[in-house]
């Protein structure tokens, strides 16, 4: 009876006995001390003669997350399950050791209000209680560990959508001169910017582009890698430019890569990006923001939003509309054909 360590766990479990049945259970952490309290609990909840009713509750918060990054994470794409594992470095500092039953609405919410006090933005404490209320869901519908997912009863908190950061020309000439000069990506860190400005296109979709995606005779690319469905999109003769300069195709048929030909690391790509903005002396902007430049610019210019939607891959307009009030100058001529129609203009 007690405590003791598996082989086949990096976990604490407890062995234990309720009338003439002897249980072995997980105490779902690492940690010993923490381990002997949840022993402890455990010993006065039998003593109680309560041990029946808590069986339900058995699992802890650390073998959802083991359990759900072993079987569901794993099926997802590289980036979901990067974000995922961000996410579960924040959940378990406050959730580890819990039993699920334990993790109440009101237990939820204090979280989710700490990390707000911690500086954490809205938008990053929602994927933390987005990725948890996925694994409660699978505990409660697949698993049947738990009979109540508490997430569906908290709200997610409201976020501030509505940041657009884009580039002005003078900036724009300066971080070009400025990723001339970066050597880590042997001089492609420009010829990437260059492309996101005019295909609008993420990061991540960027990256993953394969020379087999690309036509550029018809001026076509497919992006499979993708937030949404892969979708087409159209290359401007800019865009198609950067991509006949290319004299090199590696092997593993990516348009960007390292030295060794394999693909170019998000954090890689992200690390150049900001030394050359620091370059140029430009403050407040993101690698992503280079998608908003491209948006901004093509509502400014007159292009209709739905257009500037499919462009952008978007499946909802809500995302794209904040776009919307950039286009006041490239309608003005619409409306000052009234002028000319209006009985005060004569």
């Amino acid at each position: 009876m007690g405590l003791y360590k598996r082989k086949d766990s990096k976990f604490w479990w407890m062995c234990f006995s309720v009338g003439n049945k002897h249980y072995r259970r997980s105490t779902g952490t690492t940690n010993k001390a923490l381990a002997e309290k949840i022993y402890a609990k455990v010993q006065t909840i039998i003593a109680e003669g309560k041990w029946f009713d808590f069986e339900r509750a058995k699992h802890t918060f650390d073998e959802l997350i083991e359990r759900f990054m072993q079987t569901h994470a794993k099926q997802q794409r590289q980036s979901t399950q990067k974000r995922y594992k961000a996410a579960i470095t924040h959940l378990k500092e406050y959730f580890s050791g819990l039993y699920l039953e334990d993790i109440t609405p009101r237990v939820i919410v204090e979280y989710m209000q700490l990390r707000l006090q911690q500086g954490a933005k809205p938008g990053t404490v929602n994927r933390e209680f987005r990725t948890m209320s996925r694994a409660m869901s699978l505990a409660k519908r697949q698993w049947e560990w738990i009979k109540e997912n508490h997430c569906e009863k908290v709200s997610a908190l409201k976020e501030d959508n509505e940041r657009v950061r884009y580039l002005s020309e003078d900036e724009e000439i300066r971080l070009l001169d400025a990723c001339t000069f970066t050597p880590y990506l042997h001089g492609q860190l420009k010829e990437i910017v260059i492309f996101a400005l005019n295909t609008g296109l993420r990061q991540s979709e960027i990256l993953n582009l394969k020379w087999e995606d690309v036509d550029l005779k018809n001026k076509v690319a497919i992006i499979r890698e993708t937030k949404t469905k892969p979708r087409a999109i159209p290359l401007n003769n800019i865009a198609c430019k950067v991509l006949m300069g290319k004299k090199i195709r590696n092997i593993s048929g990516y348009i960007w890569t390292t030295g060794n030909g394999t693909k170019i690391m998000n954090r890689n790509l992200l690390r150049e990006f900001y030394k050359a903005l620091k370059k140029a002396n430009i403050h407040n902007f993101r690698f992503h923001d280079l998608r908003h430049t491209f948006a901004t610019r093509l509502v400014q210019a007159g292009v209709d939003i739905y257009t500037v939607a499919k462009l952008m891959g978007h499946k909802d307009l809500k995302s794209t509309q904040r776009y919307a009030h950039y286009n006041t100058e490239s309608l003005r001529q619409f409306v000052e054909v009234l002028d000319a129609k209006s009985v005060l203009e004569r």
